[in-house]
């Protein structure tokens, strides 16, 4: 044997030893789950769908999500919104609801009194000048229900969305609430009693 070529004569052992030891340095290299080492990774990290089978339909709206996630609650533009149409009847008693529903979800940023008077106020004006409005400013007072409708359930601005909190009747009830105290001026202990 010649003395440039020591690693020609190994036996199968040695090349065998050698190629295993590439093969898991290559493997360490190329982490592809969440496993260390995936030799036959598509077995974990598949599509849904295999071959010959047909494609998946998306499901009824009505069906109950199976990652317990809720659809986007308003999906129409806040421009188109005046268009929604309510789900539940002005009354005095879904105005009492929207009033409790106020006190609870509402009152925090806008007020107790709808008037926009609240420490998160104060944090809000001295962090972006910006207060939440009070439920008698013109602002409000121009708004259509469904475009207040539509600015609950999806936010708007600095406001949060509280779509997928309330239910449709429990966020019109909202609505109605703050359209009495929009119109009357009054509190929401005094407008939706």
């Amino acid at each position: 044997m010649q003395k440039g070529h020591r690693f020609l004569g190994q036996g199968k052992g040695f090349w065998l030893a050698v190629a295993l030891a590439v093969g898991l340095l290559a493997s360490a290299c190329a982490r592809t789950g969440a496993y260390p080492l995936d030799i036959f990774y598509e077995m974990h990290y598949s599509q849904a769908t295999r071959a010959g089978e047909p494609a998946r339909l998306d499901p009824p709206p009505e069906a109950v999500s199976r990652t317990g996630r809720k659809p986007a609650p308003v999906t129409v533009p806040f421009e188109q919104a005046d268009t929604l149409s309510p789900t539940i009847p002005d009354t005095p008693e879904t105005r009492r609801l929207g009033g409790q529903l106020f006190a609870t979800n509402c009152a925090p940023c806008h007020g107790v009194n709808g008037d926009g008077q609240s420490l998160a106020a104060d944090r809000f004006e001295s962090a972006t000048t910006i207060r939440p409005p009070a439920m008698s400013s013109d602002r409000v007072k121009g708004r259509t229900n469904g475009q207040i409708y539509h600015a609950i359930s999806n936010g708007r601005g600095l406001m949060p969305a509280v779509g997928k909190l309330l239910s449709e009747d429990q966020r019109w009830a909202i609505v109605y609430c703050v359209r009495a105290m929009a119109n009357t001026g009054l509190p929401p202990a005094q407008a939706c009693p």
